[in-house]
């Protein structure tokens, strides 16, 4: 494949190619490392049946995981595009953890949003011949 000059040179990965970089890796590669043992910490602490807030937050690691594991992958292909919408998931799922984290009672927002419909969370009612309605 033909590239301009300097730019998307594959034969090297980023962590090769620029070394002074190697510890921004590193950290990078840890955090998957630690999601597993915030996992292990917090499956430990729920010595209980998993609530609907658990499983939420269970869902948020996993998505957190496997987020950390693309763009890992992402930057050691060069594929800087296809990385950065990732890293915005990555700031949603944040958001998302803190705005549940943040409520007095978050099993019960928990429990409206498993029984709620989509549309409906958002305030928005779909026309009657949009596709959405089976929601």
């Amino acid at each position: 494949m033909a590239s301009v000059k300097g730019m998307n040179d594959t034969a090297q990965p980023p962590s090769q190619r620029f070394p002074e970089l190697q510890p921004f890796f590193d950290a990078l590669h840890h955090t998957r490392d630690s999601h597993h043992d915030v996992t292990d910490q917090f499956v430990d602490a729920t010595k209980r049946e998993l609530t609907v807030t658990d499983l939420f937050v269970l869902g948020i690691i996993k998505r957190s995981l496997d987020l950390v594991a693309g763009i890992e992958l992402l930057i050691e292909q060069w594929n800087y595009s296809a990385m950065a919408p990732l890293v915005r998931l990555q700031v949603d799922s944040l958001l998302r953890l803190h705005y549940v984290a943040s409520l007095a009672e978050p099993q019960d927002i928990m429990t409206r949003l498993t029984r709620a419909r989509a549309f409906e969370v958002l305030g928005i009612k779909p026309a009657r011949s949009s596709p959405m309605r089976v929601y």
